[in-house]
């Protein structure tokens, strides 16, 4: 153990030592040469040592040593002299190449850090940040599969003849901070964005962390996107704009979810006749209405307030569709 060597000594006072045969003046050094004898296997003697630490920066390293065994010759001050030049150099490689490898280690954890980052925030256009970050290591998980979870649609009443008279920058701008704002909601409530369809929304509950009341989570995000595009309006409003209205079509049953698209470009969707059945529920919608599909209503409706509306022929359909409407628009979501 270094401890009970002169390397020891040498490494906790960070002088260097020189030792001519096995006796030194130094008391603690010659019961450590002393001590040394009695443990060397060899029966030659030590002529002498040099022994200096390896510092840099105020940071001892490490220890050089020379002995000289079997041998008249001595080592002398000027050999400790260049031996210290040395201790120094070699110093300061070691503190180099140290250096040089955290360095390198530092790249690539900044590269892996970066790939990370670059792919929690492709996922983070699908799916709430604590999401895609589950997934951002592990995308292999969001296989193409089949299962039942609940499609919101949502579309801008009014918003065509509002762009007529708006100037592209405006409508943009407009367009962006109710994208921003509706998901911000879907995300509030554990939702998946799938796509932006002019002034629309598609999102779904239920995928690709599964959720038992991922009808409820829909309804209740619809209700909060009416709450927060009324807020909206009146800030809309105080600029010069027409006030705009919201309608929302929402439905459960089974679809195909996975990662479809090009090497060019893809997107984390749905597919399936239930898809479309959302999106016929958003026309009949009227503003400001949240309509359901009867699956979701069976899912819903000892949480929250509907009412029926009838029964309605949606387009592609044969048989007419019973579908209810979300009223309790006020009522405040419950913790998920």
């Amino acid at each position: 153990p270094v401890g009970e060597s002169i390397s020891g000594w040498v490494l906790r006072h960070r002088t260097p030592l020189l030792v001519i045969g096995d006796e030194h003046p130094d008391p603690e050094v010659d019961a450590l040469l002393r001590r040394g004898r009695r443990r060397r296997d060899t029966e030659a003697e030590l002529e002498s040592a040099l022994c200096i630490p390896l510092e840099v920066q105020g940071r001892v390293l490490g220890v050089l040593n020379a002995t000289k065994r079997h041998t008249t010759e001595r080592f002398d001050e000027a050999d400790l002299a260049v031996a210290v030049e040395l201790a120094r150099r070699v110093a300061l490689a070691i503190d180099h190449a140290r250096l040089y490898r955290d360095a390198q280690q530092q790249a690539q954890l900044q590269t892996a850090l970066n790939d990370a980052l670059r792919q929690t925030e492709r996922l983070q256009r699908f799916f709430a940040p604590q999401i895609a970050e589950l997934f951002a290591d592990q995308e292999d998980k969001l296989h193409t599969h089949r299962r039942e979870l609940t499609i919101l649609f949502s579309d801008i009443r009014g918003f065509t003849s509002l762009s007529e008279n708006l100037e592209p920058e405006e409508l943009v701008a407009l367009l962006n901070e109710y994208f921003s704002a509706m998901t911000e909601v879907v995300y509030e409530y554990g939702g998946t964005l799938d796509k932006y369809l002019g002034d629309g929304i598609l999102a779904f509950f239920g995928d690709p962390v599964p959720q038992p009341d991922h009808a409820v989570r829909a309804v209740r995000a619809a209700l909060a996107m009416q709450r927060r595009l009324a807020a909206l309006q009146d800030h809309w409003f105080a600029a010069g704009y027409a006030r705009l209205a919201m309608g929302i079509g929402i439905n459960t049953g089974w679809v195909t979810v996975g990662t479809v698209g090009s090497r060019w470009r893809q997107e984390y969707t749905i597919i399936g006749d239930n898809v479309n059945v959302a999106s016929r529920l958003t026309g009949v919608a009227g503003p400001g209405e949240i309509v359901l599909s009867e699956k979701t209503w069976r899912l819903v409706r000892e949480h929250i307030g509907v009412v029926p509306r009838g029964a309605v022929r949606l387009k592609g359909k044969r048989q007419l569709m019973p579908i209810f409407v979300a009223t309790d628009a006020g009522v405040e979501a419950e913790a998920l």
